[in-house]
């Protein structure tokens, strides 16, 4: 599909990034889209569950994503801790879901982290 002007909006923990995240983003840039990443800095709130830096999880990204990041496709940014996304009428952008195979739905950041 050939590359838009429009971003898909993928915020999240990543506490760390793994091949469920990838495969999201993979998906979005395959629709044409660019992708912005939200990293919530979410390691003052529970240190345990969020051990990872914005440094190191934009690290992990840079090596997944090196052409993409480095031509503008992949932004990263770093927000507070979010407790809910809010929207008000239907302003001309949707929310969808990607819907992964059932072995990357599986995966689990707590897990991982468990496994370091």
């Amino acid at each position: 599909m050939a590359q838009t002007n429009e971003w898909s909006l993928y915020p999240g923990r990543f506490q760390p990034p793994h091949q469920g995240h990838f495969s999201i983003i993979t998906q979005s840039l395959k629709a044409g889209n660019k992708v912005c990443i939200l990293m919530m800095d979410a390691s003052s709130m529970d240190p345990e569950r969020n051990p990872f830096t914005f440094e190191e999880r934009k690290n992990l990204f840079q090596k997944m994503f090196p052409n993409e990041i480095e031509s503008g496709r992949i932004k990263m940014i770093e927000i507070p801790p979010i407790k809910e996304i809010v929207y008000g009428r239907a302003v001309g952008y949707e929310i969808r879901r990607i819907h992964l195979d059932p072995a990357l739905e599986a995966i689990s950041s707590t897990e991982i982290r468990g496994r370091l």
